[in-house]
């Protein structure tokens, strides 16, 4: 109901009150009191609304009233007669899903004439003698019974509209009068219902406003009563039982577990006008609003005026730094209720969010990241600690503590759930300083308010006795590290840090190196499992993976000799360089459409090469996420399978029916799961179910209107799918990606699909992965000092200082700074840095770094280890402090506070699971490695689906072994509040949380309204501020139950088939379709520098360019030089069957080159190259360069001076023997007569190499005479020795 409208919400006297059971919380002291007003109010409301309590005896209580479904006895003071008068109640305040003064009536009833049968809202035109008689005025009166609406008692004397609801009352042991029915008069044996009427608007008086019902109490049969209630559609109904659940005395999980019963009874029209009532109930902004309705609701709830809620769910500790900051840090808060918690004598429950801190502070972790779900409890438990922790009493041990000492109890929390009425308190109400937190009951999220900063000597205090607090508790005492260098470095930054143990724990730090690394042979030992295919290798083929990793993955499981990659199809030419030069496949299609057209262009051969035939075993494909990511501003089209990005699924799922491969791995971003606002259809309906449209204009091209395309209507296939996760499989980053598995019906079917994600399910979580701190090289390592000269080369390329920003971006950043404090000229991070310590760094960059670091001083975070996306606008939050990494992006710039530095893209490759001592990396920038890591599947993630699938399917017999020691599967590890984990597909889990905000975290406006003071709010509008919150936390309900059963609908395949989808989502998509609605920033674009796509050319293009002369040297000799390359790598055979149009690129490029001076080849990189295709690879186009090459090269040694050893003259001499290169060893005998001492010592070893040549120029047989006669000269003259 809206605020303005004209009815007024429920009084607080009539709403229930929320019973405290934890003993460790305590109300406010100024609730106290309220509350026991609002306990007695209730009561004596209650013994108005019912009969009095003298002339109700034996009226029950309400669990009496639920137990034995009747109502007290109604009689008067006497007890021998009915009551027929009540209070008139206003109708807003007992009427069960009343929606307020202004709603309309409904249909009025009907009157009949007895002996009709009944229908829905008809009632009899008949009365009691009683009512004749006694009462002619009264409503229920058959003159009268029209004008009104009727409703009649439930539990707890509420009034319902539901027939089904109405509660019957007793019949008095002392009742002497008739029992008989206000509307038919008959004497009845059965019970009689207690009704009561109000007028209908059109018999209002003018001027009246408040409805209340009429003072007479009916008493009519169940019969009559059905139809004196009136006409009650089932939405009716339905309405009614949810919008009782606004004032019921239930907790969240019973609360959903009726609203859920009751969505079930209607339709989806149903569904959105109750969604748009309680919306209106909420009174708190219209449907599209940025900011959750709960949110805004928790805000009105909060004391103080102008209570701004932050946007981001968070933990209690880090919600609570934001004002005890800079001096005291979230890990500090931990630390402390981790020490509290001991010294209680106690230890953090098993799988509580407290126990995932202790884990990780215990070996000198990061403080993990808040869980998606945290329950209330754990959250208030988490609080009391610190709570208890700061206003603990310490012992005087000097002046400065008995100070400290005197200030008594320093910090008090005030914590606003949004389904109970009213304040959670922990701490005194004198204590120096406050803080306000939200908890958002529908989500389970903890959330900020925007506040001020303590005072340095309440900061210091406290800092003081939570230092003390850890050193009773026999943790570390608290290190007082040097703060970062800013303004403000009299304020000295404190980071609790425990000496590091090496452990395996979570988020841990475990020193230099992927501890993981050997993530499949601990999968192996884990499960007992061995394999053997070298007998008959697996067949693998892949589609668009990027950088290979299931390559790499397999190559781990199954060793090099089990398994042969038939071909990749890879489109950018980036990840193809890094394919040919890493993986051994025997095609690389330029384009995964060649595939069905049976061949094409192929990176490896040059030229056009055919499909390789055959049984394929495994296919492992990831189609593009263009159209279906959160970072694509464009991807809610109508349809969205018609723009080029989305063609290859459609290649893909063609060749998995046409080529039938044992088994399939499809893998995409979550933004699969994200409907599509225009059409309610997520990405993965389509991809499962799918079908074209019926306009021939929107279908894939070549295919019909109407034509299936999802893959469950495959035949003979099972199929099952869900997210997973990298930090699940040894990884310090998120990365949640949905992974799709389909299993041939004679390799396992649906059996062995299911089978494959219970193996997920047991080895998830096992891997240990460190932090991201792990991954960085040392300052040492060659490595990083090659990934420095990177950088210097790439700042010496831009001139005049610093790139500037675009006008966008100087606009957020200017916004961000007046937020902060900060002035434009303002540089607290960067302008402490040593001039050249970001060589390559933007002003983007360099503000970014100033922002980032101003926020994380306020917020309390540690800076051991923030690591932040410096391609990200700062608005996005990109930013961590729990050890793991943000989501890693093709164009990801992440920078360590603790190093100081960007992270190489080899540490980004490492990151993401590529085995980096095994891969090169030579041939590619620094901007296409970060590429690569962005654009590529997480090894061990891929590699765990396909250590399941080699473990559950059925691989053909003979020479392919799979040997079990262990039957049975491990018990999967305890479950994480942070992860929704296969063995939980009820679970409602809010996956992410991005998405833009009104009001930012750090708005000092917000904080300063805070100030206001708090104001005084009167009963009546507190109730209704109660009511209003719990239609907002039902709203969120409502939109999460229904949009699950929308996915599970979506997830039946079709009548009498198995549905081939994992179990429920849980409330995903309701999650993913509120963040898809937010706006998302506008990206600066990327300097130019940092094109990560190289020249984006295949062999065809090359060819071209090369025909039509437009290709630069440069270019020509990377090309000659990838080329040879992949040339060296076939044998003979190979290359005059697939790689002529390879070898035609050689020849053409070498007589271009054959005019070249030699000083100019050497620059370009090319005589290597040409060595290799002259002495390894035979081109007779090479020879002369060869030989040109290598003369250059020994005039160019014997020029500077420096002493050409014998044998590097006899090895050239035997490179330059030959026919064709008679030009070349005279060349050679001129250079060599210019040092006769040399001459003198290999000119016999040269004849006698080259006097077996069939044949001698005349050049090289003068100048081998001129040689003799040189020697001859010298030794007649005495010079030579």
């Amino acid at each position: 109901m809206a605020k303005n409208g004209n009815a007024k919400r429920p009084r607080a006297s009539e709403l229930p009150t929320a019973v405290e059971t934890d003993d460790n919380l305590t109300l406010a002291e100024v609730l106290k009191a309220s509350k026991r007003k609002k306990t007695t109010s209730k009561k004596a409301d209650a013994a108005t609304a019912a009969p009095a309590a003298s002339a109700a005896p034996d009226k029950t209580t309400s669990s009496d009233v639920l137990s034995t479904r009747t109502l007290s006895e109604v009689t008067d003071a006497s007890g021998k007669h009915r009551l027929r008068e009540m209070d008139p109640a206003r109708v807003v305040d007992v009427v069960v899903g009343y929606q307020g003064d202004g709603a309309e009536d409904p249909t009025p009833i009907r009157l009949v004439r007895k002996g009709k049968e009944l229908v829905q809202g008809e009632v009899f035109d008949t009365q009691s003698t009683e009512i004749k008689q006694s009462y002619p005025r009264s409503p229920i009166h058959k003159a009268n019974r029209a004008r009104y609406n009727w409703v009649a008692a439930t539990e707890g004397w509420q009034y319902t509209r539901d027939p089904d609801k109405m509660i019957p009352t007793i019949r008095g042991a002392k009742f002497i009068g008739k029992w008989t029915c206000d509307v038919c008069g008959a004497t009845c044996s059965e019970q009689l219902y207690v009704f009561r009427a109000f007028l209908r608007k059109e018999h209002l008086k003018k001027g009246e406003q408040v409805r209340r019902l009429d003072p007479f109490v009916a008493y009519i049969s169940g019969r009559c009563g059905r139809g004196i209630l009136g006409q009650l559609s089932e939405y009716a109904r339905f309405k009614e039982e949810v919008f009782s659940l606004t004032s019921a005395d239930v907790g969240i999980e019973e609360a959903r577990a009726q609203l859920e019963e009751s969505l079930q009874k209607c339709s989806r029209e149903d569904r959105q006008f109750l969604m748009d009532e309680l919306q209106r109930l909420a009174g708190v902004g219209p449907g599209g609003s940025r900011k959750s309705l709960e949110m805004e609701s928790l805000e009105k709830m909060a004391p103080g005026a102008g209570a701004v809620l932050l946007r981001s769910a968070e933990d209690p500790f880090r919600a609570m730094a934001r004002t005890l900051a800079p001096r005291i840090n979230a890990r500090m808060l931990a630390s402390a209720a981790l020490a509290q918690t001991r010294l209680q004598g106690l230890e953090p429950s098993e799988g509580s969010y407290l126990q995932t801190v202790a884990r990780s502070l215990d070996v000198g972790g990061p403080l993990p990241m808040a869980p998606a779900r945290c329950p209330l409890g754990e959250t208030c438990r988490c609080i009391e600690m610190v709570v208890t922790a700061a206003n603990a009493e310490i012992e005087s041990s000097g002046e400065g503590d008995e100070d400290n000492n005197s200030q008594g109890a320093l910090l008090r929390v005030e914590l606003a759930c949004s389904w109970d009425t009213g304040l959670k308190v922990f701490g005194p109400a004198e204590a120096a300083m406050s803080i306000r937190l939200g908890f958002m009951s529908s989500r389970q999220a903890l959330h900020a308010f925007a506040e001020g900063k303590a005072s340095k000597d309440v900061a210091a205090a406290m800092h003081q006795r939570l230092e003390r607090a850890c050193a009773k508790a026999s943790i570390p005492q608290l290190q007082q590290q040097q703060q970062q260098p800013g303004p403000d470095s009299d304020k000295p930054g404190m980071q609790v840090r425990p000496p590091p143990v090496r452990n395996i724990g979570r988020a841990e730090t475990l020193g230099f190196g992927w501890h993981s690394a050997n993530w499949a042979a601990q999968l192996k030992e884990l499960l007992g499992v061995e394999f053997s295919f070298s007998g008959r290798p697996l067949q693998l083929v892949t589609g668009c993976s990027g950088a290979e990793a299931p390559h790499f993955a397999m190559q781990q499981l199954v060793g090099h000799d089990g398994f042969e990659q038939l071909w990749g199809a890879e489109i950018n030419e980036n990840p193809r360089r890094f394919i040919l030069k890493n993986v051994a496949c025997k095609h690389l299609f330029e384009d995964i459409c060649f595939i069905m057209d049976g061949g094409g262009r192929c990176a490896r051969h040059g030229g056009s090469c055919s499909v390789p035939q055959g049984p394929v075993d495994i296919f492992v494909g990831g189609f593009p996420c263009t159209p279906y990511s959160f970072c694509n501003p464009k991807r809610f089209k109508r349809n969205c399978f018609t723009e080029p990005a989305a063609k290859p699924f459609f290649e893909m799922r063609k060749f998995i029916a046409e080529r039938r491969p044992r088994l399939v791995l499809l893998e995409n971003v979550r933004g699969l799961l994200a409907p599509n606002p225009e059409t309610d259809h997520p990405p993965i309906d389509f991809i499962l179910r799918g079908r074209n449209p019926d306009e021939k204009e929107n279908c894939y091209q070549g295919t019909e209107p109407g034509a299936d395309w999802g893959l469950s209507f495959i035949e003979g296939y099972g199929l099952r799918w869900d997210v997973l996760y990298s930090y699940d499989w040894g990884l310090p980053q998120s990365r949640p990606r949905v992974y799709i598995v389909m299993v041939r019906d004679d390799a396992g079917g649906q059996a062995a699909a299911e089978r494959i994600f219970d193996i997920l399910s047991a080895c998830s979580g096992r891997l240990s992965r460190g932090s991201h701190n792990d991954f960085l090289f040392p300052e040492e390592h060659p490595r990083l000092q090659a990934g420095r000269q990177r950088w210097e080369k790439l700042a010496q390329r831009s001139k005049g200082g610093r790139r500037a920003c675009t006008k966008f971006t100087e606009a957020l950043f200017r916004t961000k700074r007046q937020e902060l404090g900060l002035a434009p000229s303002d540089r607290p991070y960067t302008g402490q840095k040593p001039p050249g310590w970001l060589p390559h760094a933007t002003e983007k960059m360099v503000q970014q770094l100033d922002i980032v670091w101003s926020i994380a001083q306020k917020q309390g975070l540690d800076f051991d280890f923030l690591l932040a996306d410096l391609s990200q606008q700062v608005s996005r939050g990109s930013w961590r402090d729990d050890g793991n990494i943000p989501t890693l992006t093709t164009g990801c710039q992440l920078y360590s506070f603790l190093r100081h530095r960007l992270l190489l893209g080899d540490e980004c490759m490492w990151l993401n699971g590529f085995p980096i001592d095994q891969i090169n990396l030579d041939a590619h920038t620094e901007a296409e490695r970060t590429f690569l890591a962005g654009n590529a599947m997480s090894v061990p993630v891929v590699g765990a689906i396909l250590f399941a699938g080699l473990a559950a399917l059925d691989w053909g017999g003979e020479g392919r072994r799979v040997v079990r020691t262990k039957t049975e599967l491990p018990e999967p590890v305890s479950q994480r509040p942070d992860l929704r984990k296969l063995v939980q597909p009820s679970a409602s889990v809010v996956m992410a949380r991005v998405g833009a905000s009104l009001v930012d975290d750090d708005n000092e406006d917000a904080a300063a309204a805070l100030a206001a003071g708090n104001a005084e709010v009167d009963e009546e509008d507190e109730a209704q501020a109660a009511w209003s919150r719990r239609a907002a936390v039902l709203l969120a309900l409502t939109r999460d139950i229904a949009n699950e059963s929308r996915q599970r609908e979506k997830t039946t395949v079709s009548a009498g088939k198995p549905a081939k989808t994992g179990g429920s989502v849980g409330g995903l998509v309701g999650a993913l379709q509120a963040v898809a609605s937010d706006a998302i920033n506008a990206a600066e674009e990327h300097d130019e520098e940092d094109d990560v796509t190289g020249d984006g050319t295949g062999w065809a293009a090359r060819h071209a360019r090369l025909e039509d002369k437009s290709a630069s040297q440069e270019q020509l000799a990377r090309w000659l030089g990838e080329a040879a390359g992949l040339l060296s790598t076939m044998g003979k055979e190979e290359r005059g069957a697939s790689a002529d149009g390879l070898q035609q690129f050689v020849v053409k490029t070498l007589n271009i080159f054959r005019n070249c001076e030699c000083r100019r080849l050497v620059e370009l990189g090319v005589a290597d190259v040409v060595k290799c295709l002259w002495a390894d690879l035979r081109f007779v186009e090479a020879k002369p360069i060869f030989g040109n090459l290598r003369i250059a090269e020994l005039q160019t040694q014997m020029k500077n001076g420096e002493v050409v050893p014998e044998v590097q003259w006899a090895n050239y001499a035997a490179e330059l023997s030959g026919t064709d290169f008679s030009q070349h060893r005279a060349d050679l005998l001129e250079l060599l007569m210019k040092n006769r001492k040399m001459l003198s010592r290999v000119l016999v070893s040269l004849l006698q190499l080259w006097c077996r040549e069939a044949a001698m120029a005349d050049q090289e047989l003068a100048y081998t005479q001129r040689a003799v006669d040189v020697l001859y000269k010298a030794w007649r003259s005495g010079e030579a020795e």
